[in-house]
């Protein structure tokens, strides 16, 4: 198994593992000893939560599993994206693609790696999932107009995917 955070040495599957209380104890005490001493009272701490206490627990968890795996400069992008997410996105947290010249809208969202395909997008705007600056699209072939796009539009996947598209 191959650790992801290298200065941890912890593997992945043995993170989930533990937070699932699957994890064998030679292995636990391993992932305990690596994580500090706090580990179980934080825990501890934690699990008395209730009510709206609840939602900080699990941002809280998100940031330390987020920290633990993937470094603690991904934890704090990926903290402010869902920030930015939950409220309304702000252009600066939200990943950009440059548009150079007019573009099928779900053209776009292959080439920003929004979706895997064409027919992905597609099926999306059909549904009414992609909206622009808070509009739905219901179109397929909606064009992206260079001309239109002033300081840049927000397209949204979803409720928690968003694309910010700007003059390129």
């Amino acid at each position: 198994m191959k650790p992801t955070n290298q200065s941890r040495q912890i593997p992945d599957l043995w993170v989930e593992q533990y937070a699932l209380g699957e994890l064998p104890p030679e292995r636990a005490a391993l992932v305990e000893a690596t994580l500090g001493d706090g580990l179980q009272a934080r825990i501890a701490e934690l699990e008395a939560l209730e009510g709206k206490d609840v939602r900080e627990a699990k941002a809280v968890l998100a940031r330390e599993t987020t920290t633990l795996v993937h470094g603690e400069e991904e934890a704090v992008k990926a903290e402010r994206g869902a920030a930015a997410m939950v409220a309304g996105a702000a252009a600066d947290a939200i990943p950009t693609h440059a548009l150079a010249s007019d573009e099928l809208l779900v053209a776009v969202l292959v080439d920003a790696g929004m979706t895997k395909s064409r027919g992905e997008g597609r099926r999306l705007v059909q549904g009414g999932g992609v909206k622009i600056d808070g509009e739905r699209v219901d179109d397929p072939e909606h064009q992206l107009a260079v001309d239109a796009l002033g300081d840049g539009v927000v397209v949204r996947l979803g409720k928690k995917r968003a694309l910010r598209v700007v003059r390129g």
